[in-house]
């Protein structure tokens, strides 16, 4: 709940100009008044989170498969220095992937609450579970 609270009150801060009481008082007064939509969103960031996270364990142990066996032959050849130089150079790629789809997956989080609280300023905003239950 506050962590809902922060990002609002941060969106107040940012967007609408305003000082910090009133943008946290703000951002409490529009968690309440969307805590649902609120929920959605965490839910729903928190599936694609969990996805991605599983595509990118897969697909980095798909990529593994090609530099064990180079690690196998490496060691069998005796090659000492290249078998630890490929390693090192191996687990830097790997770092640099989860560095690359970790900032991507955040600038999507942050794009994500951006744009529902701007919409939920400019329009409010109806949680799907409400419209799913409400309909005739």
């Amino acid at each position: 709940m506050l962590s809902f609270i922060i990002k609002y009150a941060v969106a107040y801060t940012v967007i609408k100009d305003e000082n910090c009481l009133l943008a946290i008082k703000s951002g409490w007064q529009l968690f309440l008044k969307n805590w649902l939509i609120s929920l959605e969103m965490a839910f729903l960031l928190f599936v694609i989170n969990f996805l991605v996270g599983l595509a990118l364990i897969l697909g980095l142990l798909v990529l593994a498969v090609p530099f064990v066996f180079l690690v196998i032959a490496l060691s069998k050849l005796a090659l000492v220095v290249n078998l630890w130089l490929f390693i090192v150079v191996a687990v830097a790629l790997y770092i640099v992937v989860l560095v690359f789809v970790g900032s991507m997956l955040a600038t999507f989080q942050i794009a994500s609450w951006t744009s529902l609280f701007l919409e939920l300023v400019s329009r409010g905003g109806t949680s799907k579970l409400t419209r799913l239950f409400n309909r005739e």
